[in-house]
């Protein structure tokens, strides 16, 4: 694949990127949600810096350096980045930019940040770093700071599916992947090949919120652990929870219009949910939260376990 090739973002992005292949700073941050095509667009970034033809052979590229969690791992261990650090200090193989992408970085742990810190504030000459994180607010600030912020935004949803019907998705489908895409172009490429599994899995999130919004304990905890079974024997669990949250979060929106308080009180435990993934806690917590009625007492809204993780 040449680079830029497949390549789908906002123009006024798409122009700050080829900038960056030409004019590289150490190090940017890539924010926005899953699906953008963050780590994708990295890539097309790396081979221009490295001036290859092919984004496929970057693998096979001895300045080319990859960063990222372990297989079942939540964490970027300190001993991967001691092992990056190590790394770079050789000299580049070719003799232009060494290029390392960093796979959510929002992933190092303290003793990893703490580690790195330096060699992002000041690496070694023509070391570039690419970072992608879709959870800006978790990425270490002494990190952040120390990095070029890149926001990949929301593409429209006419864009998305006029691209899907480019490749040869017939219009319908297309449509439909866009509109559950969240205008992530990614999202919808994945989308467009389960779309049976999608509006099943739709119109299982329009039901489970309506029972939330219900509130009887009963069906709540039912249906509640019904969902913490599915996504914690999922092959990969917190992918599943990020997808049933996106859904909820859909179906949640809709219903709000139609249903007043009861209904944002259900939207706002979706978002705690969502903020829960990749900690110690379960999202299952936070939506219990929000639509039993013991964690509802006006006095204490957010409780405990959650406050001390966010306030």
């Amino acid at each position: 694949m040449k680079p830029w090739q497949d390549v789908v973002v906002r123009p006024e992005l798409l122009r700050v990127l080829k900038r960056i292949a030409i004019q590289p700073v150490n190090g940017y941050l890539f924010l926005g949600a899953r699906g953008t095509g963050k780590r994708f667009i990295a890539e097309h970034v790396a081979a221009e810096l490295l001036r290859i033809d092919d984004v496929d052979a970057l693998e096979h590229h001895p300045d080319f350096m990859v960063l990222k969690r372990e297989e079942g791992a939540k964490e970027i261990k300190v001993k991967q980045a001691r092992d990056l650090i190590s790394r770079l200090s050789l000299t580049s193989a070719k003799g232009g930019h060494q290029v390392v992408i960093i796979e959510a970085i929002d992933r190092l742990n303290e003793e990893s940040a703490n580690s790195l810190l330096k060699l992002i504030e000041e690496p070694p000459a023509g070391v570039v770093f690419l970072c992608t994180s879709d959870r800006e607010e978790r990425v270490f600030g002494t990190i952040r700071s120390r990095l070029v912020p890149i926001r990949f935004l929301p593409l429209d949803t006419v864009t998305i599916q006029q691209e899907l019907i480019g490749r040869g998705i017939k219009p319908d489908e297309a449509g439909i992947a866009a509109t559950y895409a969240h205008g992530a172009m990614g999202m919808a490429l994945r989308l467009v090949y389960q779309l049976d599994t999608v509006t099943r899995n739709r119109e299982e999130a329009f039901r489970l919120v309506r029972v939330l919004v219900d509130g009887n304990p009963g069906r709540v905890v039912s249906e509640l652990e019904r969902l913490a079974k599915r996504c914690q024997y999922a092959e990969n669990s917190e992918q599943a929870w990020e997808d049933e949250l996106l859904l909820l979060q859909s179906a949640s929106t809709t219903i709000m219009k139609q249903d007043g308080m009861r209904s944002k009180e259900v939207a706002h435990a979706i978002v705690w949910a969502w903020r829960l993934l990749g900690t110690a806690i379960s999202p299952h917590l936070a939506l219990e939260w929000g639509a039993l009625k013991p964690y509802r007492d006006p006095q204490h809204r957010i409780p405990t376990f959650i406050k001390t993780l966010f306030v």
